[in-house]
């Protein structure tokens, strides 16, 4: 049994007709960079697809993992 494609922002990106830096932008919590239709259409595009961040991405790219060890 095959798992379930992973939704990246690549894939938003397709679906939104925009760039990746461009979901990425919107992602990061710089909205105010974009245009109200854009941000729009990439909001849309997240739900349709279902994505949700990579936290195991997030913590080598931030050197964070917010896990909090025993």
């Amino acid at each position: 049994m095959r798992s379930p494609e992973r939704i990246t922002q690549r894939n938003v990106a397709k679906r939104a007709g925009v760039s990746q830096a461009t979901v990425a932008t919107l992602l990061n919590g710089r909205r105010d960079l974009l245009a109200l239709e854009t941000a729009a259409r990439i909001d849309a595009a997240i739900a349709d697809l279902g994505y949700r961040p990579n936290r195991f991405a997030q913590a080598l790219r931030t050197r964070k993992s917010m896990v909090i060890a025993c």
